[in-house]
């Protein structure tokens, strides 16, 4: 409860007073560090809950990988990838998404794509991981060329992926697509999702189409 009020140094004193920390109470800790933007804190958490001899489960990598991206630290999050390999965490879907996010935000997308690659099954929090990467670190044509390789694959693209994606076309100049993407998300029913409204007024501002940016906006 403190740790989701933002009282963190309630949290942890608390927790300092626990006669059993288990598994349990250290993610509680863990996972409000990271979700108050406080990765620093969390990565601490991370090692002494290692150090105490505390087994992690998926949901402590998980925000540990979430930790890392926060503070860009890939040495960490390399290490601890091989601790999910060695202990076969790898293979949960949520902390897959997580450590594909984690690369991509510590500027390392070749490792991102191939982290992606070998997932069991790519839905669309992988994709989205993915594509926030690519976007993040400046490679807007890889996005476009990503939606397309998921459409392939059958997977329909959620409002997060659309919005993303004219993101993406803003940057580029590509009114085209932006055009193709506008349509598409009509045929699903996301075209007025509020996410995709924003993004889409931002793309066609970024294209110097201000007055069909202000008619979307109205």
């Amino acid at each position: 409860m403190y740790a989701k009020c933002g009282a963190l140094a309630k949290a942890h004193k608390l927790f300092q007073t626990l006669p059993l920390r288990n598994t349990v109470s250290w993610n509680t800790l863990i996972t409000g560090y990271v979700e108050h933007g406080r990765s620093g804190e969390a990565l601490k958490c991370f090692n002494d809950m290692k150090e105490e001899g505390s087994c992690p489960d998926h949901i402590t990598f998980l925000y540990g990988f979430k930790a890392c991206g926060g503070t860009r630290f890939l040495g960490k999050g390399r290490q601890t990838h091989a601790d999910v390999e060695r202990l076969g965490f790898h293979k949960e879907l949520s902390v897959g998404s997580s450590l594909v996010e984690m690369y991509a935000k510590c500027g390392s997308l070749t490792e991102a794509q191939e982290t992606f690659n070998r997932l069991d099954t790519q839905d669309c929090a992988a994709w989205t991981a993915l594509i926030n990467g690519y976007i993040e670190n400046g490679f807007f044509e890889e996005v476009t060329d990503c939606v397309e390789e998921m459409q392939l694959r059958g997977v329909s693209p959620n409002a997060t992926i659309v919005g993303l994606s004219f993101k993406a076309c803003g940057f580029l100049r590509n009114i085209k697509r932006i055009q193709q993407l506008y349509a598409d998300a009509a045929k699903q029913g996301l075209e007025n999702e509020s996410f995709v409204l924003n993004m889409l007024i931002g793309s066609l501002v970024k294209c110097g189409l201000r007055f069909e940016a202000i008619k979307i906006f109205e």
